[in-house]
């Protein structure tokens, strides 16, 4: 058999054998890996948009908290205003019941 002649042409088509098996396995080694990478970028894409997602509920709620601060400043601008209205008018009848009272008195120290 070592002597056939033919020897050299027939392992080399077991190696040109070999390495098409060989070539397959490379090919489906790298199928599986484009798949794995396929499928992390998949992952990483849902994780962006759930991400994407809480951070515009938490925007929404940030906006809402700013939006109930800015209406109680101002309905406590509001109040405050209308205190401070409530004092002028007070502080006027004050004024005028001092005013009436003193021309009252000077009246009666004149009779």
């Amino acid at each position: 058999w070592e002597n056939n002649p033919f020897l050299p042409i027939i392992k080399a088509g077991e190696r040109k054998e070999k390495g098409k098996e060989d070539e397959k396995v490379r090919e489906n080694g790298m199928i599986e890996e484009k798949e794995e990478v396929n499928r992390l970028k998949n992952d990483i894409e849902r994780e962006r948009e759930e991400i994407k997602k809480q951070r515009e509920e938490l925007q929404k709620e940030k906006d809402e908290v700013q939006k109930e601060r800015e209406n109680q400043r101002q309905e406590g601008e509001k109040q405050r205003q209308e205190v401070e209205k409530e004092r002028r008018e007070l502080e006027k009848v004050k004024n005028d019941l001092l005013k009436e009272k003193q021309q009252r008195k000077e009246k009666e120290e004149r009779e």
